[in-house]
């Protein structure tokens, strides 16, 4: 029993991928590219998507290696100019703007995310917080960039704007945690499916 575990957990932290991985995580980019298509702006420069619930789903499904690829995966197919970011767009210019943070917090925010659940063996408190840390990590990446494309004089500009900021982006981070929530149901539901 301790020896399938000690196997289990190599693999799950091993490079090598089988047939199997390589398919659950080209369909994970996918579905976060398809989520990055449905968008609604409340704000100028400020998009909602489901974006956030495609990384997290993947984090949550695929483990912590395999989502971690899925992400990079997308933002490097994004980067070479596929039309798989928000509103059909691609390109180096969509780090460059206001949201490209965002963009790159996926990454620490899949990593939070996938080591809890890892880590928390699916319970649900390990669940929920994986979640909210790996939030708090895509917010921190996504608003600190968006003050440097915006600019600041000093400290106190800069977390004068920070502040400004969280405020703007409140409602976004409630949506946020109910996608969050609403993926890491999802993606236990199909887990138990292909066991």
């Amino acid at each position: 029993m301790q020896e399938d575990t000690k196997v289990k957990n190599e693999k799950r932290f091993s490079l090598a991928f089988t047939a199997k991985d390589l398919t659950r995580t080209a369909l994970c980019v996918a579905l976060i590219a398809v989520c990055a298509w449905i968008s609604i702006r409340f704000i100028p420069n400020m998009p909602f998507t489901l974006q956030v619930f495609g990384v997290a789903f993947a984090a949550y499904f695929l483990g912590v290696k395999d989502s971690l690829f899925a992400v990079i995966a997308y933002l490097l197919i994004g980067l070479i100019g596929a039309p798989v970011f928000n509103g059909g767009m691609g390109g180096v210019q969509q780090f460059a703007g206001y949201t490209g943070g965002f963009l790159v917090g996926f990454i620490p925010m899949a990593l939070v995310i996938s080591l809890f659940e890892y880590f928390g063996k699916g319970k649900l408190v390990f669940k929920i917080l994986g979640g909210f840390s790996g939030h708090i990590a895509l917010y921190i990446v996504g608003n600190i960039w968006f003050v440097f494309v915006q600019g600041f004089s000093g400290g106190a500009e800069f977390f004068s704007k920070i502040w400004t900021v969280i405020v703007m982006m409140a409602p976004f981070f409630a949506i946020d945690i109910v996608k969050i929530v609403g993926a890491g149901f999802l993606a236990d539901l199909l887990k138990k499916h292909l066991k």
